[in-house]
């Protein structure tokens, strides 16, 4: 059981981390100011954004 909430926890982040990483890239604004602006450290961003992007590249190649 607790494999199931530990990958539905790991998800939830993703789909979190990749709604910011979106919301950054259509800003307008710099990766760093819209971290000030949203209360993130700048590297906490970079590796979210790296860790939906490996997630994503990861799903892709299963479905292909």
């Amino acid at each position: 059981m607790n494999k199931g909430i530990r990958t539905l926890r790991k998800e939830q982040n993703l789909a979190l981390w990749a709604n910011q990483v979106e919301k950054c890239n259509n800003s307008g604004l710099s990766v760093a100011q819209w971290c000030r602006n949203n209360n993130i450290p700048v590297s906490t961003f970079w590796s979210r954004q790296k860790k939906v992007y490996e997630a994503y590249t990861q799903k892709t190649d299963l479905n292909s």
